[in-house]
């Protein structure tokens, strides 16, 4: 059995793993472009250094599950996409709570029902 690229394991870790790299770049990427583009403020930063500075430990536990699944597990490979997934909503969630653009508020609360719930309360 021929190994490349240093995968070991699952055939297709090394495509999630790409894949979720690239989509939280991507995402990055985009919340930057909306921060430069006056679509969300910068004091959505603040939001997510207090979101991040509040469940910073739900990382070392992802990082603890990564270690006992290995590497190239179809396991390591989920979390990773849960952890992609989960800094992606808090990038959403940051943007709720700081703009002003009603049409953005509007835009999440349909497409995200928690937000709905936020709003609510």
């Amino acid at each position: 059995m021929s190994h490349t690229n240093g995968n070991l394991g699952y055939p297709g870790d090394n495509i999630v793993h790409r894949l979720t790299s690239a989509l939280t770049l991507i995402t990055l990427g985009l919340f930057f472009l909306a921060n430069t583009m006056g679509i969300i403020p910068w004091g959505a930063w603040g939001t997510i250094f207090i979101i991040f500075f509040r469940i910073w430990p739900i990382f070392i536990i992802i990082g603890g599950f990564q270690v006992i699944f290995g590497k190239n597990s179809i396991a390591s490979s989920l979390l990773g996409v849960f952890s992609s997934l989960f800094f992606v909503f808090v990038l959403l969630f940051a943007a709720y709570l700081n703009t002003s653009n009603q049409d953005l508020k509007h835009e999440l609360e349909r497409n995200i029902p928690i937000f709905e719930d936020i709003k609510s309360k």
